[in-house]
């Protein structure tokens, strides 16, 4: 008897299919709508990150990563490669423009909010702007999947060149925001003023 894997399907059981950018797209996506409060990690959403030890036990629960930024930063590269590249629609489900909506929009009010915040302020508390678009993205990701629990509606969007290229520049500008804000929060080693130019994990 054949085994039928577990495919992602629309509402007509039929298996959906995209294209390998689309795929990468849907995994920048959910990526990126996965980074911390502070913009800075992605957080581990109760996962062990088998290959860093220190933080496979209460950090694996509610932590997050920088080095899983990194890799967000260079899969979002690519992408921006590759759409300005070829200058092609994609073709994507229509839960993910959805989801993709959803976070531009909370990201109009970040940046108009971010424009005014001196980063030298930073403390252990998140700032209420960065929670609130924390919540709002966390919330679409979490609504995103649920919608598509059970597959996908079995509809598409096209997504221009255009479209992408200035989603895509928004995120890394973002990224490099968490990356600078990682470099202020995070701790200090021995003799280390903050110069050092040390990422923490």
């Amino acid at each position: 008897e054949d085994v039928d894997a577990n495919w992602q399907r629309d509402q007509e059981g039929n298996i959906f299919k995209s294209s390998i950018i689309v795929k990468l797209l849907l995994l920048g996506t959910i990526k990126y709508a996965t980074r911390d409060p502070y913009g800075m990690g992605i957080e581990y959403e109760g996962g062990r990150p088998g290959w860093n030890d220190a933080m496979n036990g209460l950090p694996g629960m509610v932590g997050s990563g920088m080095p899983e930024t990194f890799e967000l930063e260079i899969m979002l590269e690519f992408l921006l490669q590759a759409v300005s590249k070829y200058n092609r629609r994609l073709t994507v489900p229509v839960e993910l423009k959805t989801l993709i909506e959803a976070i531009t929009k909370s990201m109009k009010t970040l940046q108009e909010t971010d424009e005014i915040q001196d980063i030298s302020e930073f403390t252990t508390t998140v700032p209420d702007y960065l929670f609130q678009y924390w919540d709002e993205v966390a919330t679409a990701r979490e609504t995103y999947r649920e919608t598509i629990r059970l597959g996908f509606s079995g509809e598409t969007h096209e997504l221009t060149p255009e479209d992408l290229q200035l989603i895509l520049e928004s995120w890394l500008s973002e990224i490099e925001k968490g990356k600078a804000r990682a470099m202020t929060v995070g701790t200090l080693g021995d003799d280390d003023d903050g110069t050092f130019g040390i990422m923490p994990t």
